[in-house]
């Protein structure tokens, strides 16, 4: 075997079953769950590759995959590049001649990936650094999850449901290798499912291993109706209105076409909605006809060839648009979709925003992917198809809105891969919603929980937010999981108004599944604004331009913020607020800082390392880390007597998105008369 191409794994027989019960009418497939366990089986691999129908590609991902090579297609479908398994895929007709390392070109339109078993390896590290603690220890866990030491694999998702006991295995690898697998379905073809598991069983035999197990589920993080009991949450006053937003990204846009070093670059921005489907378009026979009378303005979507949305996750399932009628659960995704698009508040301006030019075109796209058919619960084979149209279905910036959670990294493996690779998706930000925990006797710290992708956020990945739900008293909502570490930011998440369906009636829902598509607007605006904007920039410019947080909630978020959409989007210009002027944005250039300093550091803060300061109630606190493009968490401020900072003024936007436009030579001003300070973006 060549390299570091790991070893194939044996499998673990999950069930026998038919695949999770949709929103469809069509009947579900009959098939079979396989997973691996980690020991070497190519009798396995190569026995499925020949008896089961082949992985689905959507047209879009065909599309995508022109630049890859077989190899590079093959590990991300698979997670890993196996010989039996490669034999078997240069043994289809339609494959023949292709070259391991080298691109296929036109040839990806006819390719056939024959089904394979998914199994992804990461470093004892990487599991470290994602897990926010101790390496997982190499044992197998039989019918128990041992809380020893740190293991990955052992998190209930909600501990209030009861669980089926499971096996997990992490195999033992020299190299300091650790698997990670995934449930994957598998429909058998020219046989019955009975059938195809003895021919498992037998191929498996020969490898000396078969074990039985459960397979893990994912949860759509559902909103929470009004009468929900421990769900008492009151919205509070809208922070801005609808021309206010308008007022600020014309303005913002304006700020960035003048600037002294060249004009701004804007861009087109993806946002793509990942939940349980959408009810905002009808099922017709005409493009024109499935949006007539709905609130989503049909120029955010994409149509397939057929006429419907162009955001299948394979050619067969994954359908975006519901069947039946919408509920408060199986309407989710479209109430957050609406809140990603702005929500009811801001439809009035959304065509000025979204196409500023009144070009009949607009910067933003939506994408639906449907991983749930309206359910609570998400497919257990879901994982691999999601990352597959996440990792291959567009070459631009994208804001992927996730109201998913897994317990630990194995129910997650793919989607894990992709997000903390550098390489994967260098261009997607991923904004992940913490999760909601009625009961007040279950632990809401994300990261204690080990809740996935929620405890991606934070402190771990740059291109990873998590988003917690606050009131209106700005104190984190009964219901919101949180995580100083692991949570970056708070938005309003009580009684958020969208709609469900593909009428005009709006619905209020909390939760942080509501919060997080905030944030997710937001994103997408920064992000229109610079073209060539990393998704880690674009989390920095949320995190610093955020308001201040008081305890005891800012002491349960990461960067002790909430959302500030006005204050993010005048990314191109210093900001200063000031004692005098409450609800005035000032901008302009800081030239000096003076007289700052950490509590506990013993020197002072340079204006070049400043991202940004922020005046609470009782303390200051002092964002660092822009001289090396780092965002580190606050530290508490000391402020000599004489702090100052030098200020060139050019303008004063309120927060109704008045404007006026001033020029001042640069002056003194004391840091007591300052209540925020967040400096520009750096544009590269």
């Amino acid at each position: 075997m060549a390299g570091n191409i790991p070893r194939v794994s044996a499998l673990v027989l999950l069930a026998l079953a038919l695949a999770a019960t949709s929103a469809s009418s069509q009947a579900p497939p009959r098939g079979v769950y396989l997973r691996s366990t980690g020991e070497e089986a190519p009798h396995v691999d190569q026995y499925i590759a020949e008896h089961a129908l082949p992985v689905e590609l959507s047209a879009q991902i065909r599309e995508s995959m022109a630049e890859m090579t077989p190899a590079g297609v093959i590990g991300s479908l698979c997670g890993s590049v196996r010989d039996a398994y490669y034999e078997a895929f240069e043994s289809r007709p339609e494959n023949a001649g292709l070259r391991r390392g080298e691109p296929m070109g036109e040839r990806s339109q006819a390719i056939v990936i024959p089904a394979c078993l998914y199994v992804g390896l990461a470093s004892s590290e990487d599991l470290k650094t994602a897990a926010g603690g101790e390496a997982p220890p190499v044992e197998i866990v039989r019918g128990e999850r041992p809380d020893r030491g740190f293991n990955p694999f052992r998190a209930v998702l909600n501990p209030l449901r009861s669980t089926r006991a499971s096996i997990r295995y992490v195999s033992l690898r020299l190299t300091g290798q650790q698997t990670l697998t995934i449930p994957t379905f598998f429909e058998p073809v020219g046989m019955t499912v009975e059938e195809f598991v003895a021919g498992v069983e037998t191929a498996a035999r020969r490898e000396g291993v078969v074990r039985e197990a459960t397979p893990g589920e994912g949860e759509i993080v559902l909103g929470i109706g009004e009468t929900a009991e421990g769900a008492a949450c009151e919205a509070g006053p809208p922070s801005f209105s609808a021309q206010a937003v308008l007022a600020f990204y014309r303005f913002a846009r304006a700020r960035g076409a003048e600037r002294a070093e060249g004009p701004a670059r804007t861009g087109d921005v993806e946002v793509v909605i990942v939940d349980n489907g959408f009810y905002g378009a009808r099922r017709s026979a005409t493009w024109d006809e499935a949006w007539a009378g709905s609130p989503f303005p049909k120029t955010l979507f994409r149509p397939s060839t057929e006429g419907v949305l162009a955001s299948r996750l394979t050619s067969r399932r994954g359908d975006p648009l519901n069947e039946g009628e919408p509920n408060t659960t199986s309407g989710h995704g479209t109430h957050v979709t609406g809140l990603a698009i702005g929500g009811p508040e801001l439809a009035p301006v959304s065509r000025e925003i979204f196409d500023p030019h009144d070009a009949g075109r607009s910067w933003l796209t939506i994408t639906i992917y449907n991983v749930g058919n309206g359910s609570r619960l998400i497919d257990p084979d879901t994982q691999r198809d999601l990352a597959t149209a996440l990792r291959f279905g567009a070459n631009h910036r994208r804001v992927v809105n996730m109201s998913i959670a897994f317990a630990g990294l194995d129910e997650l493996a793919p989607i894990y891969t992709l997000m903390t690779s550098d390489n994967e998706r260098p261009q997607d930000l991923f904004v992940v919603a913490a999760g909601n925990t009625l009961s007040s006797t279950v632990d809401r710290d994300v990261q204690a929980r080990q809740i996935y992708p929620a405890s991606f956020g934070g402190m771990r990945l740059p291109n990873v937010m998590t988003v917690a739900a606050h009131d209106a008293a700005f104190q984190l909502a009964g219901f919101s999981n949180y995580s100083n570490h692991s949570v970056d930011i708070a938005a309003p998440g009580c009684a958020l108004r969208s709609w469900i369906g593909a009428g005009d009636t709006v619905v209020p829902l909390s939760g942080t599944s509501m919060a997080t598509p905030l944030v997710t607007y937001t994103a997408a605006l920064v992000a229109s604004l610079v073209e060539e904007m990393p998704p880690g920039e674009i989390k920095r410019r949320i995190v610093v331009s955020g308001d201040l947080l008081e305890p005891p909630a800012a002491d349960n978020i990461a960067f002790r913020v909430r959302l500030n959409t006005l204050r993010s989007v005048l990314l191109f210009d210093d900001i200063v607020e000031l004692v005098e002027a409450p609800g005035v944005f000032v901008g302009g250039d800081i030239e000096t800082l003076s007289g700052v300093r950490c509590l506990r550091a013993g020197f002072d803060v340079r204006r070049e390392d400043l991202w940004s300061l922020k005046r609470g109630a009782n303390s200051v606190y002092l964002y660092r880390g822009r001289s090396t493009d780092a965002l580190n968490q606050p530290c508490q401020a000391v402020l000599a007597a004489n702090a100052v900072v030098s200020f060139r003024e050019r303008f004063r936007i309120a927060r109704d998105g008045t404007i006026q436009i001033t020029t001042h030579d640069p002056r003194p001003i004391p840091l007591s008369g300052v209540t925020s300070i967040v400096q520009r973006t750096r544009i590269r």
